[in-house]
C-alpha cells in the first residue's frame, strides 16, 4: 500500500472551522507528546492511504491510531445500522494502514458523541430480538475487542458481523484486540478564552492551529513528524528539563557510606510525607550518597541538583539559574509529568512560575495519591542548596522560596534536601526551618568506616596495598570523603611519598586548605599569586593558557608538587580542574585577603581578574571570547560596554562563537545595565538576548560547521564548538561523529575525550528511570552502537566487550521495567556489525577473523551478519589494493555462508564475483535471485528514498554487463487495478534503463550517444508531474530528484571525457530553460558529483555560481541557512575552501533574519521609526526611505501578513509626514509591488479618516468606502474597525444625517460585502458592544493588585506595597506583556511603583533583567514602548532609537537591501478631498473595470459637485471624455468643462473617442464639423494572407509577428467593418496591428508582456476579472482602424452604427443596487465549505424549480429572473437561474430565453419608439459585448410593445419603471448584489447578482388577460475542474 497525495477538497475545506474532532486530535497528539512516544501524525490524508480513518490519524512509537469521528450537536443516538456501516469502514481503513505500517499495531477506533441507547434492537435471522444495541456493543464488541468468548446467542448477528465487516479469518482475530467503540465521548473542554490561564489549552489550540494551516497549506502535505511539530511550534526548549540531574558517580571511585544510608533508609520508612534534611560538611560525599542512594531503593525518585557536583569547574552547567525558582519549577514538572496518570491536565513546561507552581502542587497531590497506594512514598532529592546562597548571588527568586510547607505537602511524597548548612538557608519563621531546627528530620553526614575507606583505598591504589597504608589512610583522614581523596591522590602520583608527612584531618576540609596554604604559600607570593589567577580561570584551566603567565618556573614546579593533588588533570587536553569546588571556594576568599589587616579584600579580586582579562586579550592558547566574563569580574564596565556591544556579539557569532556562550556576556550586560539602572542599555542587551534567542530557533548552529573548521585546520574552535571542558554542547552521538573526524585527522587525545563524553550517559541511570532524549531502546540502542564503532577505534577488544556486556544488562533491565521492546540477538549482531566496520575501515583484518570465528553463528541473524563481514571485507581490499590470499580466502568464506534463499545475499556474491573476475560464478550466483524478492519499489511516501531501487539498479547493470538482453516492461508490468502506476513505472523503467546503459558502458558495447540523446529527457521527468499532482507517487518521485541526478552520473562515469564533457553542456542548457523546475538541492548534487567524475571544473564552477545567484530567493530564515550551508558544503566538496567558508559564515548570520511564519518584527521597527521621527524630524524621509529599501526582503523571507502589516505601518507613518508624501507613497508601493491593493487602500482610509474636518470630506470618503473598499474587501481582512471609525466620526461632523449614513452602510454591506464579514459589520453598524478586555481583577493576580490600589487609595502604602508584592508573587515571568497571561508582572510592577515611585522602579528593573537574564524575551521587543515607562520617567528617542536601529540593521543587513525601492519623490502638501480625488484618479487608471467604473462614477459625481480641478487631473483624454459621458446622463452643468477635449477630439483617430466627443457636445449644444476626409492608406488594397493557425484553439497565445494573431481580440468589430467595407479582415488586422506598432514596441503584447501583467495584479492582490492588457491595446488599434475608414469615404454619415463601438453604458451610473431578496436561493447552506461531488449533475435539484411565482413584497409580483451565483471551493461552482413569464409555451434555448432585441444598444435605445420588440415576450433583455463581466449589463426589463399596448407610461420612479395613467407603478426592474462576483479569490464565500422584473398584483393580472401565459424556469450548474468547465442544465415550463 503507498501514500497518496491528499487532495484539496471535502476533508481539508471541512476542517477549516471548529470541530471538536480536531480538538481531541490536538489533545492526543500533545499526550503522546508528553509521553515521548509521537512519531508523525497524518493530517487530511488521502482515502487511498488511511481510508475513513481519516479524522484523527497518528503514529506512534510501536503504535497506529486511525480514528473515525462521528460528533453531532443534536442529541442523536448512535444506532445499530450506524455502526455497520462504519466498522466496514474502519476495516478499510485499517487494512490500509496495515500496509502503509507493516511493523506496527493498527488501532480502529470509532469515536462518537451519541449515546449507545438501549432503545435500539439488534435481531437474528428470523427477526427476533437478540438483546439491545446496548447489549451489542457489550457482548458481543466488547467481547470481541477483550478476546472473550461471545455467547452463542449472539451467533445470528456475529455471522452478520463477519459479512458486514468483510474481513477473513485470519484478519478477524488480529483486528478485533485493536478496534475500539467508543460512544458518548466528552471532548476535553478546549476554550480559546481559557487558553491565557490555561497552557495546557494554550498548547492543545496551538497544536489545533498547526493542523489547521497544514490542511490549508498548497502543498498539501499530510505527515508530519513530532520534530516538525515541535519545531514549528517552537517548542524544543520544552521537551527536556533546562539542566542535567541524571548524574552519575563513578563506580570506580565509589564507595557507599553505609551509616549514612541507614540514617536515610531510617528516615525514610518512618515518613509517609515530610522533609529530609541531609547536612554535611564540604567533601563529605553528600551529593554522592544522595545520588546512588536514590538509584537503589525501590522508591520512585526525582532529582534535582542545584549544583552539578560532577563537573565543578563546568562555566557552562554550574550557573545561578541552577538555584532559580522557575528553573526548578520547571524541571520538576517537567520529570513529575511522567508519572501523571490525569491526561486531562497534562503540561509541557513552560516559563510561567506562577502556573508551573500550581501544576508542581497539583503533581504532588496525584503522585502523593500513587505513591499511598503503592504504600512507597516518592522521593524528591534536592542537592547542592548552600551554592545558591553562596554563589548564585543574582539569584533572586530562589528554588527555596517555592519548596512546599510540611502543611501543604500531601501524604506520600518525600523531599531530602542535601547542604552544607539549613540554618542560614531557610526562611525565618518557616516551617521548614522549625522542622530542621527540631532536629528529628536531620542526618549528619558520617565519615568512612574503616572498612569502607579501606575499600575505596583499594580501588584507586590497587588490591596490593599494604595494611600500613590501609591504616595511615584511615588515620590521616578520619573517613573524610574528600580528604580520603586528596590522600590517595597524592599516594596515586607520588608513590614514594610518606604517607606519614601528610596531616591528618581536623574536622573541617578547610582546616586542611588552610594548613596547606600555610605551608606552601608562607614566603612564597608567586605561588598565592599563580592560585589567585587559577581559582580566577572561568571553566577548565588550560595550561597552556598558564604558561603565558610567564609565572616563574620554581613556582609552577612548587605548584605541580605541592598542590595538583588538589585538582583533577587531563594529560589528553592538558587541563586542569578542581577535584572539588570547596577549594576554589576556599583560594578565591584566600587569596583575596589583604596582607596587612587580614581583611578580605575585593580589590585583590578585581585585580585579579583584570589581570586575567588583559592575558585572555593577548592570549593565543584560550579564546577571546571569555575576555568578557574577565572584564565583568574586574569592574572593567566602561571597557566592557565599550568591547562588547552587540555588533561585536553578532560578529563573534558569525565567526562560530557558540550561542549559548554570546549570553554569557549578554548577561553581563544586562546585570551592568540593571545595577545602573540605564534604560537604554538594558534595551540594547535585551534586544541582543532577543536575537540570539531567535538563531537558537534555527536548526543551523555553529556545530554544522566543525568539520569544515577541521578541514581549514582551526582545530580549537571546532572543538569549542562540541565541548566546553567536561560539558557537551551537543549530542552524544554528534560527539561520536565528530570523534571520527579527530581520527581521520590524527588527534587521537580529542577523539578520547569525545569518546569519553559521548558514552552512553544512561548507563549511570536507575533503569527504572524513564530516560529522555531517546526513541526508547531503539535510540540507546543505537547510541550503544554508535559509541562501540567508534570507540573500537582506539579501545582494545577487551574493553569495549566490557562496555557491551554492561550495555546489554542495562537494556534488558530498561526494557523489562518498561516493557520495552528489547531483542537481545538484535542488539548483538547490531554491535558486532558496528565494531566490525572499524576494523574492516583500519584494515585490522587479524582480528576481524578472530571476531568472526568467535561468533556464535546459532544467535538470531548472526550468519548474515559473518555474511556481511566477508562482503565488506572484501569490498574494502578490492578498493584500497590486492591482497589476493586474504581475498581469496574471504572470498570462501563469504561464498559458504551466503543464504541460498535469500536473494539479496546472492546479488552481494554475484557483484562481488564479477568485480573479482569471475564470470561464470557471478552468472550462477545472478540466476539464484528472485527478482520478485527484491525490494519493493512501490514508494510508500515521500520519505522513501532512491535507495528502493538500488537493488533493482545493481541487478539489470549486472545482468547486462553480463550480456544479459532484459526487458524491462516484463520486469515493471503495469498494473490495471492501480490507476497511479504509469507515472511510477515510468519513472523505474528510465532508472532500469540507465543501469542497462552502464552495463553496456562496462562491457564495451555503448558509444554514449544514446545516453546523450535521452540526457535532456531524463533529466526534466520530474518537471512533467503537475505540481498538484493527485497521482500517489508523484511526490516520492519528485522527492528523489537530486538521489536520481547522483545516479545518472554515475552512469555518465562509465563513458570517455567527450560524453562527460558533453553531458555538462546539456546539463548546462537545462538549467538555463525556463521550464526547468529542478532545486537547488538537486542541481548542487549534480554539479558536485560531475566534479568528482572528472568533468571540467570552470563550467560545473559556473553551474554552482548560477545556483548560488538565485538560491536565496524568496527563503525563509530557515531556508536560507540550509540553501547557504549545503551551497558551502558544495564548494568545500570541490575544493573551494575559502569561498565555502564565507558561505557557512553567511549561513550563520541568516539564523537571525525574519522567519517566515507570522514574524511581525517589522511592523515593530516601523514603529520604532515613528517615534524616531516624531521625536527627531529632520530625517524622518531618509528613515522611511531606508526602511522600503528592505520591504522587498521582508516580503521575500516572510508570510505576507508580516510584510503587509509593515508596509501598512510604514504608510500610516508616510501620511504623518505629509498626506500628499503618503498619497504618493500609497502609489509607489503598489507599483512596486510591495504591499496589496486592499492594504494598502485600508490604510489610505484610515489615514485621510484621521484627518478629516469638513461635511464634504467625510461623505466623501464614506463615498469612497461604500462604493469602492467594501465592493473589493477581502473576506479574510474584514474592516469592522474602519466602519467603527466612519460611524465614531459620522457623530462628530455630521449628526444629523446619522440615520442615512447608517442606512447607506448597510446596503452597502449587505450588497457590496463578502457575507464572511457581514455578521461583523452589522454588529458594529447597530453599535453592538464589542467584547471586553477581562478586567484587572480577573488577571491571577489581579485580586492582589485591586486590593493594593484600595489600600493606597485609604492611605495605608506599606500594606499597598506588600499586596502588590504578593501581585508580582503571583505573576509569571512572561507577564510582562499584556498578550501573554494579561500583563501579570506588568499590572503587578506598575502598580508597586504607583505606591513607592522609587523603590518600586528599582525593583522592577532588578525583576525585569533577571527575567531577561533568564531567557524570557518573547513578546518583549514588540511591547517597548509598553514597557519603557516602567524603567524610565521619560523616554530619550536620541538614546534608545540607536539601540533600535542598531537592532534592525543588524536583522536587516546590506544583504536586505533592494536599491531600486527607493521613493525619489518630496512630500506635497495637500487637504483631505485633494487626497481623495489623487486616490480616485489612481484607481481609475488601473485594469479592473468593477473598480474603475465605481472610481470614475465618483469622479464625476464630484465634477458635477463643483470640483471641476479633476478633469485636468485626469491622465488622457479619454479619461475626460468619459467623465463628460457620465456627466451627460447626471445632466451636469459642469459638461461645459469638457467642451475642450471633446472639440480636440471631433476627429480623434480613435473612433470611440470622436464617438464621446460629439455625443458631448450634442449636449452641450455645440456644433462641430461632421466629416474630414483623409486619402486612405494603401494599405486596405492590398491582400493578406489568414493566419496559419487556428486562433481560437490558442487564446492565450499571440504569435507577435502575426497581424492576425495579436489583432484577434478585436474581433467583433473587425467582422463589422470588414462587412461594411467589403475589405478583409486580414487586411484590416495588418492595419491594426501597423497603427498599434505606431504607439507601443510589439514585446508589449506578447504572452511573456500579459504573463508580467497578470503577475503584476496577483503580486498586488487584485485577484480580480480583467480584460487583458492587450485586448485593449488590439480594440484601440481597431478603433483608429474605423476613423481611418471612415475619414477615408466620401459619404459615411449614417453609414456605421455607432453602437457597435460602444464598450460601455454610461448610464450604469443611475443603477441602483438592493440587497439579495430573501427568495433567492443558496447553492449550499452558510455554514457548509463544500457541496457533494455531483451537485454539478444534477441542476434538476434546484429548489427553485417548483413553478410558482414568486413575490418580491406583498404587492409585487417577480414576472422574470436572471440570478448568477457564484461559490468558491477549490474551484468556483456556478448556479444560474433563469425565469420569465411568457406567452409562448415552447422550450427556448438559453440564448433567447429573453428577447435580445436590445443587443449591444445604450440603455436609453430601450425607449425609443421605434425598437420593434417580440409581441409574445413578456420581458426583454440587454447584452452584448460590454467591458463588464456582470449582469449588471445584462439588464432585464418589461417589453414596452406589451406596456404601451396596457397603456402604461415609462415612469421616474424605479429602473425602466412602467406606470399607469393614475401614476401607479405597474411594473420595474431591480438589480441586486451579494458580493463581488468579479472577485476570484474568495474562500469559502458564496456571491451572486442578478435583476427581477417584478409587476404590480394589478399589472399580473392585465398581462394573463392577454393571452395564456407560462412560467419558464432554466437552472445550469457549472463546475471548473483541471481539464476544462463541466455544465449541466434543465428546463422547465409551468402554464400560470
Amino acid at each position: 500500500m503507498t501514500d497518496i497525495l491528499p487532495s484539496a477538497t471535502g476533508e481539508r475545506a471541512a476542517m477549516g472551522g471548529y470541530v471538536p474532532q480536531y480538538d481531541e486530535f490536538s489533545r492526543r497528539v500533545y499526550d503522546h507528546i508528553l509521553q515521548g512516544d509521537l512519531v508523525e501524525i497524518r493530517v487530511a490524508d488521502a482515502e487511498e492511504n488511511v481510508g475513513k480513518l481519516d479524522d484523527i490519524c497518528y503514529v506512534t512509537t510501536d503504535d497506529v491510531y486511525g480514528y473515525q469521528v462521528k460528533w453531532t450537536i443534536t442529541d442523536a443516538d448512535f444506532t445499530f445500522s450506524s455502526f455497520q456501516k462504519l466498522v466496514a469502514q474502519a476495516v478499510d481503513g485499517w487494512r490500509k494502514l496495515q500496509q502503509l505500517y507493516p511493523d506496527k499495531t493498527v488501532h480502529a477506533i470509532l469515536l462518537t458523541n451519541k449515546e449507545c441507547k438501549g432503545t435500539n434492537s439488534v435481531r437474528n435471522s428470523q427477526n427476533v430480538i437478540i438483546g439491545s444495541f446496548v447489549d451489542y456493543a457489550d457482548e458481543v464488541v466488547g467481547h470481541l475487542c477483550n478476546d472473550q468468548p461471545v455467547d452463542a446467542k449472539w451467533q445470528d448477528a456475529l455471522d452478520d458481523l463477519k459479512v458486514v465487516s468483510t474481513l477473513t479469518d485470519d484478519e478477524w482475530r488480529v483486528f478485533w484486540p485493536t478496534f475500539r467503540l467508543e460512544t458518548g465521548y466528552i471532548v476535553e473542554d478546549v476554550k480559546v478564552e481559557n487558553s491565557l490561564i490555561d497552557k495546557r489549552q494554550d498548547d492543545i489550540l496551538m497544536i489545533n492551529r498547526f493542523i489547521q494551516q497544514a490542511v490549508a497549506d498548497k502543498n498539501r502535505k499530510a505527515i508530519f513528524t513530532k520534530d516538525n511539530i515541535i519545531n514549528a511550534l517552537g517548542w524544543q526548549g520544552r521537551m527536556t528539563t533546562r539542566f542535567n540531574h541524571s548524574l552519575t558517580v563513578p563506580m570506580a571511585s565509589y564507595e557507599p557510606i553505609g551509616r549514612a544510608i541507614d540514617a536515610l533508609n531510617k528516615q525514610l520508612e518512618d515518613k509517609e510525607k515530610g522533609y529530609i534534611f541531609l547536612q554535611g560538611t564540604p567533601g563529605s560525599g553528600k551529593s554522592t550518597i544522595l545520588t546512588q542512594w536514590a538509584k537503589s531503593i525501590p522508591n520512585k525518585t526525582i532529582r534535582y541538583y542545584a549544583f552539578d557536583f560532577t563537573k565543578p569547574s563546568s562555566s557552562k552547567n554550574n550557573d545561578w539559574h541552577r538555584g532559580d525558582s522557575t528553573s526548578f519549577l520547571f524541571d520538576m514538572v517537567h520529570e513529575l509529568e511522567r508519572e501523571s496518570k490525569n491526561n486531562n491536565k497534562r503540561v509541557l513546561p513552560f516559563d510561567d512560575e506562577g502556573q508551573l507552581k500550581k501544576r508542581f502542587y497539583e503533581l504532588l497531590e496525584e503522585i502523593g495519591e500513587i505513591s499511598i497506594k503503592a504504600n512507597l512514598p516518592t522521593v524528591i532529592i534536592v542537592d547542592g542548596l548552600d551554592h545558591i546562597t553562596r554563589e548564585y548571588t543574582e539569584c533572586t527568586h530562589t528554588l527555596i522560596k517555592v519548596l512546599p510547607s510540611l502543611t501543604d505537602l500531601p501524604n506520600g511524597i518525600v523531599f531530602v534536601l542535601g547542604s552544607q548548612y539549613f540554618d542560614k538557608l531557610l526562611p525565618r519563621g518557616g516551617e521548614l526551618l522549625r522542622e530542621y531546627t527540631l532536629g528529628h528530620s536531620t542526618i549528619v553526614m558520617s565519615p568512612f568506616t574503616k572498612g569502607e575507606a579501606g575499600e575505596l583505598v583499594k580501588k584507586i591504589l590497587g588490591d596490593a596495598v599494604t595494611n600500613d597504608v590501609l591504616q595511615a589512610c584511615y588515620s590521616k583522614s578520619q573517613g573524610h570523603p574528600l580528604y580520603l581523596r586528596y590522600i590517595l591522590n597524592i599516594l596515586k602520583n607520588s608513590p614514594s611519598i610518606d604517607i606519614n608527612a601528610i596531616p591528618p584531618y581536623e574536622g573541617n576540609v578547610e582546616t586542611y586548605y588552610d594548613r596547606l596554604l600555610s605551608d606552601v604559600v608562607v614566603g612564597n607570593a608567586g605561588l598565592k599569586h599563580l592560585l589567585a589567577l587559577i581559582s580566577r580561570v572561568n571553566g577548565e584551566i588550560e595550561l597552556g593558557f598558564v604558561k603565558e603567565w610567564n609565572i616563574d618556573e620554581q613556582v609552577q614546579m612548587d605548584f605541580r608538587r605541592l598542590l595538583f593533588h588538589l585538582f583533577d588533570k587531563d594529560s589528553r587536553s592538558h587541563t586542569i580542574r578542581f577535584f572539588h569546588n570547596s577549594f576554589k571556594q576556599y583560594l578565591l576568599i584566600k587569596t583575596s585577603t589583604n596582607n596587612l589587616t587580614g581583611d578580605y579584600d575585593e580589590q585583590l579580586s578585581v585585580n585579579y581578574y583584570k589581570e586575567l582579562a588583559n592575558y585572555v586579550a593577548n592570549s593565543k592558547v584560550v579564546n577571546k571570547w571569555d575576555e568578557g566574563y574577565y572584564l565583568y569580574n574586574a569592574h572593567e564596565y566602561d571597557e566592557f560596554i565599550r568591547k562588547l556591544t552587540p555588533d561585536v556579539l553578532t560578529r563573534q557569532i558569525h565567526d562560530f562563537r557558540p550561542l549559548w556562550h554570546a549570553v554569557k556576556d549578554v548577561n553581563y550586560g544586562l546585570a551592568i545595565a540593571r545595577d545602573r539602572k540605564d534604560p537604554y542599555l538594558i534595551v540594547r542587551y535585551l534586544l541582543m538576548r532577543y536575537q540570539i534567542n531567535q538563531m537558537g530557533n534555527q536548526n543551523y548552529s555553529s556545530l554544522n560547521v566543525v568539520p569544515y573548521l577541521l578541514k581549514e585546520g582551526d582545530i580549537g574552535l571546532a572543538k569549542f564548538q562540541i565541548h566546553a571542558g567536561r560539558d557537551l554542547i551537543c549530542s552524544q552521538y554528534a560527539a561520536l561523529e565528530f570523534a571520527r573526524n579527530f581520527i581521520d585527522i590524527g588527534d587521537k587525545d580529542e577523539a578520547n575525550i569525545l569518546i569519553d563524553l559521548g558514552y552512553p550517559e544512561f548507563i549511570g541511570n536507575d533503569p527504572r528511570e524513564r530516560v529522555d532524549g531517546y526513541n526508547r531502546v531503539g535510540g540507546m540502542e543505537e547510541l550503544a552502537e554508535k559509541w562501540i564503532e567508534t570507540a573500537a577505534f582506539l579501545l582494545p577488544y577487551q574493553k569495549v566487550q566490557e562496555h557491551y556486556n554492561k550495555f546489554a544488562d542495562y537494556l534488558q533491565q530498561y526494557s523489562d521495567y518498561h516493557d520495552d521492546g528489547y531483542d537481545e540477538n538484535t542488539f548483538y549482531c547490531g554491535a558486532v556489525i558496528a565494531y566490525t566496520r572499524t576494523l574492516i575501515t583500519q584494515h585490522r583484518f587479524v582480528e576481524l577473523e578472530s571476531l568472526i570465528h568467535s561468533l556464535d553463528l546459532s544467535r538470531g541473524d548472526a550468519p548474515y551478519v559473518a555474511f556481511g563481514c566477508y562482503t565488506r571485507a572484501i569490498k574494502e581490499i578490492l578498493s584500497s589494493g590486492r591482497d589476493e590470499d586474504r581475498l581469496d580466502a574471504y572470498y570462501g568464506s563469504m561464498i559458504k555462508l551466503c543464504p541460498k534463499d535469500s536473494s539479496i545475499c546472492n546479488l552481494q556474491v554475484a557483484l562481488i564475483s564479477y568485480r573479482m573476475e569471475k564470470a561464470e560464478t557471478s552468472r550462477q550466483y545472478l540466476d539464484c535471485v528472485d527478482w520478485n524478492k527484491l525490494d519493493d519499489y512501490h514508494m510508500p511516501s515521500i520519505v522513501d528514498k532512491f535507495d528502493l531501487l538500488r537493488d533493482r539498479i545493481l541487478y539489470v547493470d549486472l545482468a547486462t554487463a553480463l550480456g544479459c538482453n532484459l526487458n524491462l516492461s516484463k520486469l515493471i508490468p503495469n498494473d490495471d487495478k492501480d490507476v497511479d502506476s504509469p507515472l511510477l513505472n515510468t519513472y523505474v523503467k528510465m532508472v532500469l534503463h540507465l543501469a542497462v546503459l552502464r552495463g553496456k558502458a562496462r562491457r564495451g558495447t555503448s558509444s554514449g550517444a544514446e545516453l546523450l540523446s535521452l540526457a535532456k529527457p531524463y533529466l526534466s521527468f520530474c518537471d512533467k508531474i503537475p505540481f498538484n499532482s493527485r497521482n500517489r507517487y508523484a511526490n516520492a518521485i519528485t522527492y528523489q530528484r537530486a538521489d536520481f541526478y547522483k545516479y545518472l552520473v554515475s552512469v555518465v562515469e562509465h563513458y570517455d571525457s567527450g560524453v562527460i564533457d558533453s553531458f555538462v553542456d546539456i546539463i548546462t542548457d537545462y538549467f538555463n530553460d525556463e521550464s526547468c523546475r529542478a532545486n537547488s538541492r538537486s542541481k548542487r548534487m549534480l554539479v558536485v558529483e560531475l566534479v568528482n567524475i572528472g568533468a571540467d571544473k570552470g563550467k560545473c564552477f559556473t553551474l554552482l555560481n548560477d545556483i548560488e545567484a538565485v538560491m536565496l530567493d524568496n527563503q525563509d530564515v530557515d531556508g536560507a541557512a540550509s540553501e547557504l550551508f549545503e551551497q558551502g558544503k558544495a564548494w568545500m566538496a570541490v575544493g573551494e575552501t575559502e569561498h565555502a567558508m564565507d558561505l557557512i559564515h553567511r549561513m550563520i548570520a541568516e539564523t537571525f533574519g525574519v522567519g517566515y511564519r507570522k514574524d511581525y518584527q517589522p511592523t515593530t521597527f516601523v514603529k520604532w521609526i515613528a517615534n524616531a521621527n516624531k521625536a527627531m524630524p529632520t530625517q524622518a524621509l531618509d528613515r522611511i526611505r531606508w526602511m522600503t529599501q528592505r520591504l522587498r526582503h521582508i516580503y521575500g523571507a516572510s508570510e505576507n501578513p508580516a510584510g503587509r502589516e509593515a508596509t501598512g505601518k510604514l504608510l500610516e507613518e508616510s501620511f504623518n509626514i505629509n498626506i500628499g508624501y503618503g498619497i504618493r507613497l500609497a502609489q509607489w508601493l503598489l507599483d512596486k509591488e510591495l504591499t496589496s491593493y486592499l492594504y494598502a487602500f485600508g490604510t489610505v482610509i484610515e489615514c485621510l479618516l484621521e484627518r478629516v474636518s469638513t461635511e464634504e470630506e467625510y461623505l466623501t470618503l464614506l463615498s469612497v468606502y461604500t462604493d469602492i473598499y467594501l465592493f473589493t474587501d477581502s473576506p479574510t481582512d474584514p474592516s469592522p474597525y474602519v466602519l467603527r471609525k466612519y460611524l465614531h466620526l459620522g457623530k462628530k461632523i455630521c449628526p444629523d444625517k446619522l440615520d442615512d449614513i447608517k442606512q447607506r452602510l448597510r446596503n452597502a454591506i449587505m450588497t457590496n460585502c463578502p457575507e464572511n464579514n457581514r455578521d461583523d459589520m452589522l454588529d458594529v453598524l447597530e453599535e453592538k458592544e464589542a467584547k471586553e478586555e477581562k478586567p484587572r481583577s480577573e488577571l491571577k493576580n489581579g485580586k492582589f493588585i485591586s486590593e493594593a490600589e484600595k489600600l493606597l487609595t485609604n492611605g495605608k502604602r506599606d500594606l499597598a506595597w506588600d499586596k502588590a508584592m504578593e501581585a508580582i508573587k503571583e505573576s509569571s515571568s512572561s507577564g510582562w506583556v499584556e498578550f501573554y497571561d494579561g500583563g501579570t508582572r506588568f499590572y503587578a510592577s506598575k502598580m508597586l511603583q504607583k505606591v513607592d515611585k522609587d523603590k518600586g522602579r528599582e525593583y522592577t528593573i532588578k525583576l525585569f533583567v533577571n527575567d531577561i537574564m533568564s531567557g524570557n524575551v518573547y513578546g518583549l521587543l514588540e511591547y517597548l514602548d509598553e514597557l519603557l515607562p516602567l524603567l524610565s520617567d521619560k523616554t530619550d528617542e536620541s538614546l534608545l532609537f540607536p539601540e533600535e536601529f542598531g537592532y534592525i540593521n543588524r536583522i536587516l543587513r546590506e544583504d536586505a537591501v533592494c536599491e531600486g525601492d527607493t521613493p525619489d519623490f518630496e512630500p506635497n502638501d495637500m487637504n483631505v478631498m485633494d487626497a481623495v480625488i489623487d486616490w480616485c484618479v489612481y484607481l481609475s487608471n488601473l485594469p479592473i473595470f468593477s473598480i474603475v467604473e465605481q472610481a470614475m462614477i465618483l469622479l464625476a459625481t464630484l465634477v458635477d459637485k463643483g470640483h471641476v480641478e479633476i478633469v485636468d487631473r485626469l491622465s488622457s483624454p479619454k479619461k475626460k471624455l468619459e467623465i463628460g459621458m457620465y456627466l451627460i446622463e447626471l445632466h451636469s452643468n459642469k459638461l461645459i468643462y469638457i467642451r475642450p477635449i471633446a472639440e480636440d477630439n471631433v476627429f480623434a483617430d480613435n473612433y470611440l473617442l470622436r464617438i464621446y466627443a460629439r455625443k458631448i457636445l450634442d449636449a452641450i449644444g455645440i456644433p462641430y464639423k461632421l466629416h474630414q476626409y483623409r486619402r486612405p492608406s494603401p494599405v486596405y488594397k492590398m491582400i493578406f494572407p489568414k493566419s496559419k493557425e487556428n486562433l481560437m484553439m490558442t487564446p492565450w497565445h499571440i504569435d507577435t509577428k502575426d497581424p492576425n494573431s495579436v489583432m484577434r481580440y478585436a474581433i467583433i468589430i473587425t467582422e463589422y467593418l470588414s462587412e461594411f467595407s467589403s475589405i478583409s479582415q486580414e487586411t484590416l488586422n495588418h492595419r491594426g496591428y501597423m497603427l498599434l506598432l505606431n504607439h507601443i514596441d510589439i514585446e508589449l503584447v506578447s504572452d511573456e508582456a500579459e504573463k508580467r501583467f497578470h503577475n503584476h495584479l496577483k503580486a498586488i492582490y487584485l485577484k480580480y476579472l480583467y480584460p487583458q492588457h492587450r485586448a485593449m491595446l488590439a480594440i484601440d488599434a481597431m478603433m483608429e482602424v474605423a476613423a481611418e475608414l471612415i475619414d477615408g469615404s466620401p459619404s459615411p454619415i449614417g453609414r456605421y452604427d455607432d453602437s457597435v463601438f460602444m464598450m460601455y453604458d454610461f448610464a450604469n451610473i443611475h443603477i441602483k443596487t438592493i440587497s439579495k431578496p430573501t427568495f433567492i436561493q443558496r447553492i449550499a447552506k452558510k455554514d457548509m465549505f463544500y457541496v457533494h461531488k455531483d451537485w454539478t449533475e444534477h441542476p434538476e435539484e434546484c429548489v427553485r424549480l417548483n413553478g410558482n411565482i414568486e413575490m418580491i413584497d406583498e404587492e409585487r409580483v417577480v414576472i422574470a429572473e436572471h440570478t448568477r451565483l457564484i461559490k468558491t471551493q477549490d474551484k468556483p461552482i456556478v448556479e444560474e437561474y433563469l425565469s420569465t413569464m411568457s406567452l409562448i409555451s415552447e422550450e427556448v434555448d438559453k440564448p433567447d430565453f429573453f428577447d435580445d432585441t436590445l443587443f449591444q444598444r445604450e440603455t436609453y435605445y430601450y425607449y425609443k419608439d421605434e425598437i420593434v420588440y417580440d409581441r409574445n415576450a413578456v420581458v426583454v433583455r440587454r447584452s452584448g459585448y460590454f467591458y463588464m463581466y456582470t449582469l449588471k449589463e445584462t439588464w432585464i426589463a418589461f417589453n414596452p410593445f406589451i406596456a404601451k399596448q396596457l397603456g402604461w407610461r415609462h415612469s421616474d420612479k424605479g429602473m425602466f419603471a412602467w406606470e399607469d395613467e393614475k401614476g401607479n407603478v405597474m411594473a420595474q426592474s431591480f438589480y441586486w448584489r451579494s458580493g463581488n462576483v468579479q472577485r476570484c479569490w474568495n474562500p469559502n464565500s458564496e456571491m451572486g447578482e442578478g435583476w427581477i422584473v417584478a409587476v404590480s398584483i394589478d399589472a399580473y393580472s392585465l398581462i394573463q388577460k392577454i393571452g395564456y401565459t407560462y412560467l419558464h424556469q432554466m437552472v445550469e450548474r457549472q463546475n471548473e475542474n483541471e481539464d476544462n468547465t463541466e455544465s449541466h442544465s434543465t428546463y422547465k415550463i409551468t402554464k400560470l
